[in-house]
């Protein structure tokens, strides 16, 4: 049975009326997103890959500018940052949901000595701070190597014969990197033998 709207309704309107309906019943209700941020700060390789549509009609065109669209449902090679990912169905109905590609703090090393210049072959104690603080590092490597008994700490006592670059490098499980180095002099001792 007609409702009363619909018996007063010229049929143009009446067409019109349930195209509207059609197709907006027919637009993309959500979607499911799986979002990677980047591996290391700095770095482009964030992923954005469709998981799952709801609704809407099938194919489903994907696009991350609102301007080229494709069936492809993986984004990658991505910056981090505030991208819309927009879908568009068979119908032609877009729709664009907020999508933040994240990335991890930067990872810093710093190294420190108790002493900028020792005597020849005094010891100098070298410390390194790591931000952000706690970070589960995998690998530690000191330089020069045959200076340090063991790569595997952020503190070292090493004695010093002559002027010396230290540096470390750090990894983490995501292969990021960070390197610092620093500069020890060395006092040479002035030897005085009288006359006789």
């Amino acid at each position: 049975m007609s409702t009363p709207l619909l018996r007063r309704l010229p049929a143009t309107l009446l067409f019109l009326w349930f195209q509207y309906f059609a197709s907006s019943a027919a637009c993309v209700d959500s979607v499911w997103l799986d979002v990677q941020g980047v591996q290391c700060y700095g770095l482009r390789n964030g992923v954005i890959t469709v998981d799952t549509v709801f609704g809407g009609e099938y194919p489903f065109y994907y696009s991350i500018d609102g301007q080229s669209f494709s069936t492809n449902k993986k984004f990658d090679l991505l910056w981090p940052g505030a991208y819309t990912f927009y879908v568009r169905d068979a119908s032609g109905c877009v729709k664009g949901w907020a999508v933040t590609v994240p990335e991890p703090e930067s990872l810093e090393v710093q190294l420190f000595s108790n002493k900028d210049t020792v005597e020849e072959g005094g010891t100098v104690q070298l410390r390194a701070v790591v931000t952000p603080e706690g970070t589960p590092l995998t690998a530690i490597e000191w330089r020069p190597p045959d200076l340090f008994v063991r790569q595997d700490s952020l503190t070292q006592m090493v004695s010093v014969a002559s002027a010396t670059n230290f540096a470390i490098e750090i990894r983490t499980k995501d292969g990021c990197i960070a390197r610092d180095q620093i500069r020890v002099e060395v006092e040479k001792t002035n030897l005085y033998f009288p006359n006789v």
